[in-house]
């Protein structure tokens, strides 16, 4: 076998030359970095259905009621301010309406226990998304959500309500 070394040599050239490039160009990059601190904390606003506190954002409620036989559906849903200082703005939202040609009332009342007895913060109407209402809870105190359902066929249906507040 015959060596080509002018070939051999061009390579070995080329090869030298791409290694002395990349060490010249990695010098003259900067670096940044992130360093992080995790905190885990509990939540401070926390569902609380027919008694119990629920994990997690979402709470689900089924309302059992016969057609034409309006139903108060009231003290099965709460949702409760854990924290000892802060008191949260809270925008609610329906993002999800169920449909007007299943129930003639889909109501939900919301209500505050501010001075020890509840008040009305509003209502919102479930058949119509976007309804909204916006209120405070403050520091140890919940929101009681009751609701009012006039179904009109045997269909039944979902909503969802959305409740958005600061987390800072």
């Amino acid at each position: 076998m015959e060596v080509n070394y002018k070939k051999l040599l061009k390579i070995s050239v080329l090869l030298l030359s791409s290694v002395i490039i990349g060490a010249v160009s990695a010098a003259n990059y900067g670096h940044l970095y992130i360093q992080g601190t995790v905190t885990v904390g509990t939540r401070s606003l926390q569902w609380v259905k027919d008694g119990s506190p629920v994990p997690g954002d979402t709470v689900s409620i089924t309302l059992n009621v016969e057609q034409y036989t309006p139903t108060n559906i009231s003290g099965s849903l709460y949702l409760k301010n854990t924290h000892t200082t802060n008191n949260y703005s809270l925008t609610l939202t329906v993002t999800s309406a169920a449909s007007h040609s299943d129930f003639d009332e889909l109501i939900v009342y919301v209500y505050e226990n501010g001075s020890g007895s509840w008040s009305q913060v509003g209502t919102l109407d479930a058949l119509t998304l976007g309804s909204s209402l916006s209120g405070t809870i403050n520091a140890g105190e919940y929101f009681r959500f009751d609701f009012w359902v006039n179904a009109t066929t045997t269909n039944g249906g979902t909503f969802e309500i959305t409740v958005e507040y600061p987390t800072s």
